[in-house]
């Protein structure tokens, strides 16, 4: 895969300009919009909304790179692999404990994409864990235990 923002070993994002050259690690000389003058543009890591966008991105150009990211993401959040192509019998991690709500559109657009109904059985899997983890007495609260029980409940 060759593509000049994304990393495929530690599954980050890097800033870059349109010719390809990569920003990471440039040093503000002022500061503006994309942070204090001496700090360092940091990469980040790939998360499910970086998945649903390339995802969704497959699904509108058929191009095969966009794939090839959208599975790597997917396999660094353990939601297993979509297919090694588009096409393929996808290998998901049914037993997930991912409740990230985002991971569901991701895993939407790859249904729309390819038509696999085992990324929606993972989508409801996903929306299965947000009950279980963060649905509390009529509430979604993003963590449990819940810090603040005491005082709303």
């Amino acid at each position: 895969m060759d593509t000049l923002h994304f990393d495929k070993e530690d599954n980050t994002i890097h800033p870059i300009l349109t010719d390809g050259t990569r920003l990471t690690g440039l040093i503000m000389e002022k500061s503006g919009y994309y942070g204090k003058q001496g700090e360092a543009l940091p990469s980040e890591r790939a998360n499910l909304l970086w998945m649903w966008s390339y995802a969704k991105g497959y699904r509108l150009s058929r191009n095969i790179q966009l794939w090839e990211i959208a599975r790597s993401v997917g396999n660094n959040w353990e939601l297993g692999d979509i297919g090694e192509a588009p096409g393929e019998e996808p290998r998901l991690n049914e037993w997930s404990a991912c409740s990230d709500p985002i991971g569901i559109y991701a895993l939407i657009e790859l249904y729309r994409a390819i038509g696999k109904k085992a990324y929606l059985n993972l989508a409801q899997r996903i929306a299965d864990n947000i009950i279980a983890f963060k649905f509390h007495k009529g509430f979604f609260l993003p963590i449990k235990p819940f810090p603040f029980e005491a005082v709303f409940f």
